[in-house]
């Protein structure tokens, strides 16, 4: 029984999916990877930005305790929204062909 499993397994041949080839399916991938490259940009330039002002909240709050806390709180919000990012970010690039890094824009790579 053990045997016939183990020869089953060496003569299935492995089932691929279909892959799009062609110009519309490289322009669709190269234009959502230009896309998503546009919001990364503007979810970083965001996250700085929100990081600076939760410091400057935190310089000027002196020895109020509730705006202290209120700008560790901004924050530890910068650092989860920073990592939930990243985590989608890597993500994309696991599910795209070539990644969202190693796509380039218009030169195929895919």
């Amino acid at each position: 029984m053990v045997s016939a499993l183990a020869l089953a397994f060496i003569w299935i041949q492995p089932v691929f999916a279909q892959q799009v080839t062609g110009a519309g399916a490289q322009l669709v991938i190269t234009t959502f990877v230009n896309i998503v490259r546009f919001f990364a940009v503007g979810i970083g330039v965001i996250l700085v930005v929100m990081f600076g002002y939760a410091g400057f909240k935190y310089l000027t709050a002196r020895d109020n305790s509730s705006q202290i806390a209120a700008a560790k709180q901004q924050m530890f919000n910068v650092f989860l929204a920073l990592f939930l990012f990243l985590f989608g970010f890597a993500i994309l690039n696991w599910i795209i062909p070539g990644g969202v890094i190693g796509v380039r824009a218009g030169l195929g790579g895919i």
